[in-house]
């Protein structure tokens, strides 16, 4: 695992991965890692097991894929990650875009907004009174910025690493199909 840097806390990453494998065998293997979305209800609280063979759940249609890595607990901050398998010089160049639920955005750029202007209004009242304690409101969005960031710092790292684990750097050979390769 490469070591952490300051941009991993935004919660956008893009990056590559090449493999010698052609197209073919590695939208194969990724169909191969992911499980059906099955929703869960609201009130189920239970902390599921994913299965080894499908560290990720979402969908596939030929070379592109949406999908999220299979978690037994909840998470907000989880990246969906957006990839899609193209053609390269020797192989393959999987291209994954993450980022956050688009609902999950949204309400923290409302939350974010609104406590930003609140902190600085309280604070903005304290020093006009006199009294720098209005100060630490400003706390509050940065602690907010920090749940967001790092919930999704820490689920992206894990996904970029299974999926890394997938597609090695130097590439093993490709599998020896038996038979239809499936």
């Amino acid at each position: 695992m490469r070591p952490f840097r300051l941009q991993d806390l935004v919660p956008w990453r893009e990056l590559t991965i090449d493999t010698t494998w052609p197209p073919e065998v590695v939208a194969i293997e990724i169909r191969k890692r992911l499980a059906p979305r099955v929703p869960r209800p609201l009130y189920a609280f239970g902390f599921g097991v994913p299965s080894p063979d499908h560290p990720f759940v979402g969908k596939g249609e030929g070379a592109h894929f949406v999908f999220s890595r299979a978690i037994g607990y909840r998470n907000s901050f989880l990246p969906v990650i957006i990839l899609s398998v193209a053609a390269h010089d020797e192989g393959s160049r999987l291209n994954l875009r993450m980022r956050l639920n688009a609902v999950v955005m949204a309400f923290m750029g409302v939350w974010m907004t609104g406590a930003t202007i609140g902190s600085l209004s309280i604070a903005v009242a304290g020093l006009y009174d006199g009294n720098p304690a209005g100060l630490v409101g400003l706390l509050f969005p940065l602690f907010g910025g920090g749940l967001m960031s790092g919930g999704f710092a820490y689920e992206a790292r894990r996904a970029e690493a299974l999926l890394r684990d997938i597609f090695p750097t130097p590439p093993p050979p490709p599998p020896e199909p038996v038979g239809p390769y499936r």
